[in-house]
């Protein structure tokens, strides 16, 4: 099943260049972040917890007035479209979906009425994708009446997932997929991720602290620290550098982000 990727030759899907974003007018949050999506292509924005990967979807998807943020300086376009400063509805019916990392479904339906609440741009195409979505999450399929709210962790990123395929997307921003939910379900999300990218067509750029997982499945990576990119390259360049894997990616003798942290603070 493909998907409307289409843009012009050369033509990144997502430019954004040098986004400064402040939060409450005075906190700087982002500053001087530059970074492209081609079509088609997977992108992960990698960091701890405040580097600045989650505002720079929500300025890309233009949810930032949630958090009582604004972009101060820089521009977002989408396929050639500047988007910063347009409301989520304008840049969502462009083609762009975020899956964020709090309040993603509705609790109190069932499966089935959460799917139902999602309009599509193409409604003739719902039948197709829903059938690509059951044999892509086959435990939502077993939970078909359940409430939501009575999922598990893994089986809610799933919901908030495949609810936003319905959207037909031509970039889809996962906001932290695998937070708070077990390893081995880890794997199944960022394998659908991966099929969802290969059999549709479907670019994506996530935000992800499990360095590991989400390297395997990406054609590209920032590292994000303190509202900035600290490091940037494909997959295989940056496992190549032995300090930027521990200290960075915690995936070095360190293995963790925490533990990351206090070398680098030991290391100043």
């Amino acid at each position: 099943m493909q998907l409307d990727k289409t843009t012009a030759t050369g033509r990144p899907l997502l430019d954004i260049s040098q986004l400064e974003v402040t939060y409450n007018g005075v906190a700087i949050a982002i500053q001087g972040v530059s970074m492209l999506v081609q079509p088609g292509k997977v992108v992960v924005l990698l960091g701890r917890n405040g580097a600045g990967k989650t505002t720079t979807l929500r300025a890309a998807s233009g949810f930032l007035p949630i958090d009582a943020a604004k972009i101060t300086d820089g521009e977002i376009t989408f396929d050639g479209v500047r988007i910063d400063g347009k409301q989520p509805h304008q840049i969502t019916k462009l083609g762009m979906a975020l899956v964020p990392e709090r309040e993603k479904i509705f609790r109190t339906l069932t499966v089935e009425e959460n799917f139902r609440m999602v309009p599509m741009r193409r409604p003739k195409e719902r039948g197709q994708l829903m059938t690509f979505i059951r044999d892509l999450f086959p435990a939502l399929q077993r939970r078909w009446r359940a409430t939501a709210g009575y999922l598990s962790g893994g089986e809610i990123q799933m919901l908030a997932l495949a609810k936003t395929l319905l959207l037909q997307p031509r970039l889809l921003l996962p906001d932290e997929i695998s937070l708070g939910i077990a390893p081995s379900l880890v794997e199944t999300l960022m394998a659908a991720l991966r099929r969802i990218n290969q059999d549709t067509g479907m670019a994506i750029m996530m935000a992800e602290q499990n360095a590991a997982v989400a390297l395997e499945i990406s054609d590209y990576a920032y590292v994000m620290e303190a509202g900035a990119i600290a490091f940037e390259g494909t997959p295989e360049a940056l496992m190549r550098n032995e300090t930027l894997k521990d200290l960075y990616l915690g995936l070095g003798q360190s293995g963790t982000y925490a533990e990351a942290g206090r070398q680098r603070r030991r290391g100043r």
